[in-house]
């Protein structure tokens, strides 16, 4: 506000400011009191000022009076505004008034100025791209996008607003039917979105893909509701309006569906909602809210029942049949049906069979076509008194060379070479896995084979290795969290001879300085001085490393990190680096309950401590008598930095307890049920003030595996993040191969599961499996990966593996 020159104010005198909207209508409140501060303007008295608020009027009034030598300003700052729904959008009008005997009124302009805009809300529009046919009783079946259409002139969005796609069955809620048998259809994983804008336009920002539930079903877990939240502001560009061409437009594409087998046929409804209001979207026949983006047909098709999991790239291995089932006579009409292979091949060395039972359907014997992709059957007579059932089995397939799954498009009422109009597609019919070894002729040559895998470049960039003995454990159990602070991996020797894998591997490696955990009685003092006169070569191994000085060969520096036992051992290592401990948050995994089990802990230990306000260092704590469980958890280790502490049965070591005090460790991992470390070791470490969970299963193969759900689950480490994971599988009666991987573990972050022994799978593998298929979205197993050879994990053991993997 400018009092111009020669003007005059008196001891009384009024500025109100009045703000409206942009009709001058309704209101704009002021939020609270602004900041009045009159200018310091040479030759001249500034005026002193009281202001007040009272809703939308702000009045500054005189103290004092003078005249304006020169230009006099007034700056109002530190404005808030509080709208209400009534408001109409468009600028904020600002008008001055002066009231009061002085001349300055004079002098300020009447005209309404305008220091905000107000933003309406955009009319939403909502459409979907296509309503393809989806079965009742299938997963991760493919739908339509669905599309939200912004318009209207000076309307926009805000940071923080919600779009979200929900769906339902045709009739009636999500969860109703009976408990045994609920309808209901969800989200199979999370949609992707994309903008897309007119030129000028400012394209909105989003977070990723949320999937959540609008109601919670007892009993099972879905997903109805996929939500991204915008994370900036923008405004509406034009005027366009619903029906033509919208200035925004946020699409959910690659949306896939799982729907149960109670779910009735008819156009699945869909519900957008912006924040809290629905959008509208035009009507679609038989969508209860339309527009709708998939249509449960009056059929459906299932396959990989029992679930098949097959070797990639092996020809003529068996899988289940596929199944389609009318839910009214005459759903599959006459004509071809066919099943169209999306990888892979048919193998024909045995002739697939079709039979069609109930209302009166007949059939054709099927045949493949010449690329071996297609498989078609003839319905001579469609169904009539009666729902019919067609199968297809006698199948054998060829896999393709890569992991995953292969899946089919079946159609229905072909003729000639046309397969007709899609029934189904995205159907899983197997899934093959890549299986690969990483392995060597000894324990020694698997380690180094595992040190080139975690570093494919072939060199660890700090050329530093950690070296423990291939003949006991203890000393190696720790050996993971030095190796990740050094940013190498681990390699083994005898403890009498340096083995010459070892030596090669160093020299390929570009390794400089060697890190032996152990003393003396794990690796021997001749190894020791064996290693300091090894010369270090450039990575590759060609060319020694020389002094630039003196021309003489450099020698491989070698330390050695130790205690007088394992305890000692794994104090020192933990404590090497002093408090640099990696920090872990993860308090949904802790119990709801201390006793008893919980969703990490299989036993009748103590599950733990409550879930704590917050996480803190962390560290794991592993028996020191037995290998199994510090083994499983290096990996972890690894890629947390979280060091392993050992202990006995009973009572905590006195090392462990040390190192906790030192590192300031806020929680603990233990490792293990009561028989590996006792509740009284819980107890202590709860006596300490550290929080505790416990991760424990009936056997090492399955506190293996919910170590592994534990690190792929999306509340805790979540591993993955991208529902599917890698694994490593390692014999679990040995030491060597999985304590060598860690580095491949953790730089991967995919888990180390373990075997019984070379030839028992065991029930740990099946167990992770069965219960990350379960997970809504699923996650899914893609790579695995053995190490060590054929010895350690044989081929019978192996497919005893991918027999246990779910569809």
């Amino acid at each position: 506000i400018t009092m111009q020159p020669t003007s005059t104010w008196v001891t009384g005198d009024q500025i109100v400011l009045t703000v409206t909207d942009a009709a001058g209508t309704h209101p704009v409140n002021f939020t609270s009191a602004p900041v009045v501060t009159p200018a310091s303007v040479p030759g001249t008295t500034p005026p002193t000022l009281t202001s007040a608020i009272a809703g939308n009027v702000l009045t500054i009034t005189f103290t004092n009076g003078a005249t304006a030598n020169s230009a006099e300003p007034i700056l109002v700052s530190s404005i808030n505004y509080s709208t209400s729904a009534a408001d109409g959008s468009g600028p904020v009008t600002v008008t001055p008034t002066y009231v009061g005997t002085g001349t300055a009124g004079g002098t300020i302009s009447s005209a309404s100025a305008s220091n905000a805009n107000i933003v309406g809300t955009p009319a939403i529009g909502l459409t979907a791209g296509s309503t393809p046919s989806v079965g009742a009783g299938l997963s991760n079946q493919s739908a339509g996008t669905v599309s939200f259409g912004f318009a209207g002139q000076n309307t926009g969005w805000f940071v923080g607003d919600q779009l979200t796609v929900r769906v339902a069955p045709n009739t009636g809620a999500n969860c109703s039917g009976t408990l045994a048998s609920p309808i209901q259809i969800g989200f199979a994983s999370a949609p992707t979105v994309s903008a897309t804008t007119v030129s000028g336009q400012t394209a909105p920002t989003f977070s990723a893909v949320g999937l959540t539930q609008s109601t919670a079903c007892a009993g099972t877990s879905f997903y109805d509701q996929a939500i991204i939240t915008l994370t900036n502001a923008g405004t509406i560009a034009g005027t366009a309006g619903l029906g033509s061409s919208q200035p925004v437009t946020i699409t959910f594409s690659g949306i896939a569906y799982n729907v149960t087998a109670a779910v009735p046929v008819g156009n699945v409804s869909v519900t957008g909602l912006y924040n809290t209001v629905a959008a509208v979207g035009p009507s679609t026949t038989g969508a209860p809210s339309g527009p709708s983006n998939a249509d449960v047909g009056k059929l459906s098709v299932t396959a990989n029942n029992p679930a098949v999991g097959l070797t990639a790239g092996t020809i003529n291995q068996p899988i289940s049949n596929v199944v389609i089932t009318e839910a009214q006579p005459g759903a599959v009409p006459t004509g071809l049906v066919c099943v169209i292979l999306s990888g892979g091949t048919y193998n024909t060395t045995t002739a697939p069979t079709v039979t069609a039972s109930g209302g009166g359907a007949v059939v054709g014997t099927p045949t493949v076509n010449g690329t071996n992709t297609t498989l078609q059957f003839n319905v001579s007579t469609a169904s009539s008194s009666a729902a019919a059932t067609y199968t297809v089995g006698n199948l054998n397939v060829n896999p393709p060379a890569g992991a995953g799954p292969v899946t089919a498009v079946v159609s229905d009422g072909g003729s000639g070479v046309n397969c007709g109009t899609t029934i189904a597609s995205g159907l899983t019919l197997y899934n093959t896995f890549a299986v690969n070894r990483i392995f060597g002729q000894t324990a020694d040559g698997t380690a180094a084979a595992e040190l080139n895998a975690a570093f494919p470049s072939g060199c660890p960039a700090s050329k530093n290795v950690v070296l423990a003995t291939d003949q006991n454990f203890p000393d190696a159990l720790s050996a993971s969290y030095l190796a990740s602070k050094l940013g190498t991996g681990v390699l083994l020797t005898p403890t009498n001879a340096l083995a010459s894998e070892t030596v090669t591997a160093l020299r390929l490696g570009g390794i400089n300085h060697v890190y032996i955990v152990g003393g003396p009685l794990a690796v021997a003092q001749n190894v020791v001085a064996a290693l300091a006169q090894e010369p270090v070569y450039t990575c590759g191994g060609v060319t020694p490393v020389t002094n630039p000085s003196t021309g003489a060969a450099v020698l491989t520096t070698v330390t050695q990190v130790f205690g007088q036992t394992q305890y000692d051992t794994a104090q020192t290592v933990a404590q090497y680096f002093g408090s640099t401990v990696g920090p872990g948050s993860f308090p949904g995994a802790y119990p709801t309950s201390v006793t008893g089990t919980s969703a990490y802990n299989t036993t009748a230990g103590l599950s733990g401590t409550l879930a704590p306000a917050t996480g803190g260092a962390t560290a794991i704590l592993a028996t020191g008598q037995t290998f199994p469980d510090a083994m499983a958890a290096s990996g972890m280790s690894y890629a947390e930095q979280w060091p392993i502490l050992l202990t006995q049965q009973a009572s905590l070591a006195p090392q462990a307890s040390a190192a906790i005090t030192n590192l300031g460790i806020k929680q603990v991992v233990v490792m293990g049920g009561p028989i590996a470390i006792s509740d009284t070791v819980v107890t202590q470490l709860s006596g300490m003030g550290v929080s505790v969970l416990r991760i424990a299963g009936t056997d090492y193969t399955n506190t293996a595996q919910l170590l592994a759900q534990f690190e792929l689950s999306s509340n805790v480490l979540n591993w993955a993040a991208g529902h599917s994971y890698d694994i490593l599988v390692a014999r679990g009666d040995f030491f060597a191969d999985a304590l060598a991987g860690s580095a491949l573990s953790g730089l991967t972050q995919s888990p180390i599961v373990l075997t019984f022994n070379p030839g028992t799978l065991g029930g740990g593998i099946p167990a992770l499996f069965t219960t990350e298929h379960a997970l809504a979205p699923p996650n899914e197993v893609s790579n695995i990966t053995v190490l060590g050879g054929p010895i350690a994990v044989t081929p019978a053991t192996v497919s005893q593996l991918l027999a246990s993997i779910p569809g």
